[in-house]
């Protein structure tokens, strides 16, 4: 289904690149406060996952690829 959009850029943002480009160099981060879990992998390799949140509180997986991290300035 084809809907059209009534999305409108911000008038001192013109153009996609600048949009795009605008939250990397502008905006401020907010770090969460994480707890990490490194998983030992058969093959000597490992994945560390960052928790936060409470137990109780339903899990959301963000896969941001093979090389990156948190750390990452993307």
């Amino acid at each position: 289904m084809i809907t059209t959009s009534r999305f409108k850029p911000a008038w001192w943002l013109p153009g996609a690149h600048l949009q795009t480009l605008y939250p990397a160099l502008a905006r401020r981060r907010v770090h969460p406060a994480l707890q990490r879990e490194r998983l030992e992998l058969a093959d000597g390799d490992f994945l560390d996952i960052d928790w936060t949140g409470e137990p109780e509180d339903p899990v959301v997986l963000v896969l941001h690829g093979l090389e990156g991290s948190l750390e990452s300035h993307y």
